[in-house]
């Protein structure tokens, strides 16, 4: 019926920003929107980031919260992960934040998107 063909077309969805903070402009201001309407449409959402200042609190987590109804959906709300470091250092991941990414992304996903703050 309609809702096995709903969670077909769900995917698991990883983004990340260095800072999800809002004062860094447009970029995290799109990027949480994007999070929230894919998540509320079924998909499992994450975001990582090394600066959570603006994360809305129901959306802190860890990997633990980045769960399926069972069904392969969506809690319908984003996971919010800080990752240890500083997000000034810039740069790519390196030691326990390319751990933690790696046990995240480890299960196949239809989609993984990135982008870069400054």
């Amino acid at each position: 019926g309609q809702g096995q063909e709903e969670y077909k077309d769900s995917m698991r969805i990883v983004h990340y920003l260095e800072y999800l903070n809002l004062e860094c402009g447009g970029p995290v201001r799109a990027t949480l929107d994007l999070c929230k309407a894919l998540a509320e449409q079924g998909h499992r959402v994450v975001y990582f980031t090394r600066d959570d200042v603006d994360a809305p609190p129901e959306w802190r987590g860890t990997l633990a919260d980045d769960v399926s109804d069972g069904n392969g959906r969506g809690r319908g709300k984003p996971v919010v992960i800080r990752l240890p470091g500083d997000p000034k250092a810039g740069g790519m991941l390196k030691g326990e934040q390319k751990t933690l990414a790696k046990e995240i992304v480890k299960e196949p996903m239809q989609c993984i998107y990135t982008a870069f703050g400054n």
